[in-house]
């Protein structure tokens, strides 16, 4: 203990002397240590430069504590910093988490909503289809039926059309060999009529320079007249109008005689002629009045011939006057 006490009353001393040697500081001016670092305890130094060094270690060693103290407050406080903005990006991911969920949550009920708006107009327009197609559908049978009647009716035209053309062809085939045979009668019955007219003609030749021979007073009461009158009093008063139209033709056929009297076509008088039968024969005595002007009758024609013509033109000139007068009289009752 007396060793213990020696001791320590030399690190007094010596503290003593290191407290003298340095000049004396205020705890106010001391530097600020770190509460974190153990103070070290001043170590007695035998001499004031060891003292020096040692102080200058001590200080050394300080500035380095408290360089890694402040490295080390800056490492924690950039980990805070971290953590810190960690937690905020993380409650911002949640935040625009939350945003998307509920973006989300609001476009599945718009979804819905459109959905079902969807539905209800297809619902609507399916009702209104029906509700039209059942109205629609009388007409729409009522036009199939009305189509299949025409179709009907349009096949039964194409066939009938198709039985009108093989009955017309039937018919064109059977009207050729009718007027190949009809040309070949005809042509049988020209060169008769030419056989026929030229024996007419020498006999009304004969005739005609027999009548030149006999005298006036010798023939008899005139037969044209006498038809002619008797023609007049059967139609004047049942027929005024059809007698007018018979005169009026008989006239023309004694017209073109004597304007042409060489002309062949208007020596002979068709009786087959629609304008003939419906103007002439249709009244009866007519053809008799032509037969008694000098017309000879020849199957269905009335001749006269070019030289009996040129005999008579002074009797058809009276004749048509005498028609011409009485034709008047008739005109004139209308």
């Amino acid at each position: 203990p007396a060793q213990r006490g020696s001791t320590t009353s030399r690190t007094s001393a010596v503290g003593g002397s290191i407290g003298s040697s340095c000049p004396s500081t205020t705890s106010s001016q001391r530097p600020r240590m770190s509460p974190m670092l153990p103070v070290q305890p001043p170590v007695a130094r035998v001499s004031s430069s060891g003292a020096r060094e040692e102080q200058h270690q001590a200080e050394v060693g300080r500035q380095q504590a408290e360089a890694e103290e402040a490295r080390r407050r800056q490492e924690v406080q950039r980990q805070a910093e971290g953590a810190r903005q960690r937690v905020v990006e993380a409650e911002e991911a949640g935040r625009r988490q939350e945003a998307e969920v509920e973006q989300a949550k609001q476009r599945d009920v718009v979804k819905q909503r459109r959905e079902l708006e969807d539905q209800q107009r297809s619902e609507e327009e399916r009702v209104r289809r029906e509700a039209l197609e059942a109205e629609e559908e009388p007409k729409r049978i009522a036009a199939e039926q009305a189509q299949r009647e025409i179709d009907r009716r349009c096949r039964a035209l194409a066939e009938a059309d198709r039985r009108a053309k093989e009955q017309a062809e039937q018919a064109e085939g059977a009207e050729r060999r009718r007027h190949s045979d009809e040309a070949e009668a005809m042509n049988d019955k020209r060169r008769a009529l030419q056989e026929a007219e030229e024996l007419r003609r020498e006999r009304a030749d004969a005739e005609a320079k027999q009548q030149a021979e006999q005298p006036e007073q010798d023939r008899g009461p005139d037969s044209f007249i006498q038809t002619l009158m008797a023609l007049r009093k059967r139609y004047k008063d049942t027929d005024p109008a059809g007698l007018a139209t018979c005169l009026q033709t008989m006239r023309s056929y004694i017209n073109n005689i004597v304007v042409n009297p060489v002309e062949p076509k208007f020596q002979r008088i068709n009786c087959d002629n629609n304008a003939f039968r419906s103007r002439v024969a249709a009244f009866d005595g007519a053809t008799a009045v032509l037969e008694a002007l000098g017309f000879t009758p020849d199957g269905t024609t009335l001749l006269v011939t070019g030289p009996w013509v040129s005999a008579n033109k002074k009797k058809l000139w009276e004749a048509q006057n005498k028609v011409d007068v009485i034709l008047e009289q008739v005109k004139s009752a209308l």
